[in-house]
């Protein structure tokens, strides 16, 4: 059943999980998030996926994780546009 527990891990962790960049915050801190969330996550509703995260690390560490929700780029980017935000090669 739903509780305020699963409610907390699963925001807690798609907040951390949206604006997670490899470059600045350490896979370490990552790794501790989600096996501090591991037992309560059942659900991820990523609004933006920023990172070229490798998603079996994610998948690996969330036994529990039955439905993902994930739109992979960025929200209100304005005029910080690059193309390698969203994994784009210039050819």
């Amino acid at each position: 059943g739903s509780s305020w527990k699963r409610l907390f891990f699963e925001r807690n962790l798609a907040d951390f999980l949206e604006d997670f960049d490899p470059v600045k915050t350490d896979t370490e801190v990552l790794m501790q998030t989600l096996a501090i969330s591991k037992d309560y996550c059942f659900s991820l509703r990523l609004k933006q996926f920023l990172s070229h995260l490798d998603m079996e690390m994610i998948f690996q560490n969330l036994p529990t994780l039955c439905n993902l929700d994930m739109t992979y780029g960025v929200k209100q980017i304005g005029m910080e546009y690059e193309r390698s935000l969203f994994g784009m090669k210039l050819n």
